[in-house]
């Protein structure tokens, strides 16, 4: 497997476990390692991609997340179980923009552009209209660089699916906390 798909994707391949697609729900039923839980913070819903031969595979999964009351700060969280594994074959995940040699960032435009060629319901303007809600929950600096939080978790309050489903799209390609250059 090459090693873009590791570093950028953290796709899991397991050659004795994950031999063939029935395997997969067994597989990351038992997947509580890859929820982040702790102290006052936690993910009820993750996706992974997994590798099985020549074919890929995005899983959802959905856990049941417990918590207790601590004597001091915020509650704990922890995964009881995982309620629901989902699972479909997609193609293979192409390589990522790579950052700017010299600045620690992403444009905007070589994200939305990256989008709209790997997605095909993405359109300039659907990602155009997401990125502004995204910089509402985001950390604007000066020169034009917001740092972009996109954790379902805390927009799970939103009814709106289309932005859920843009966010875990973002999520995938790019992780949860971006820097990105937003002057135009």
């Amino acid at each position: 497997m090459e090693q873009y798909l590791k570093d950028q994707y953290g796709v899991i391949e397991d050659e004795n476990y994950l031999q063939n697609e029935a395997d997969i729900v067994s597989f990351f039923s038992d997947g509580h390692e890859y929820f982040e839980t702790g102290q006052g913070y936690y993910e009820e819903e993750v996706t992974k991609i997994c590798k099985i031969g020549d074919k890929f595979y995005e899983v959802d999964m959905l856990a049941e997340i417990g918590s207790a009351k601590q004597d001091r700060g915020d509650r704990l969280y922890w995964v009881e179980h995982i309620k629901k594994v989902d699972y479909c074959e997609i193609t293979k995940p192409i390589q990522r923009p790579t950052l700017h040699k010299s600045e620690p960032y992403y444009d905007y435009f070589e994200i939305r552009d990256f989008l709209i060629e790997k997605y095909d319901h993405i359109t300039k303007s659907h990602a155009d209209k997401h990125w502004d809600e995204l910089m509402e929950w985001g950390d604007v600096y000066n020169g034009g660089f917001v740092h972009v939080y996109t954790n379902l978790h805390e927009i799970s309050h939103k009814d709106d699916e289309d932005l859920r489903e843009f966010l875990k799209v973002w999520n995938r390609e790019f992780g949860s906390v971006t820097y990105v250059h937003t002057e135009w």
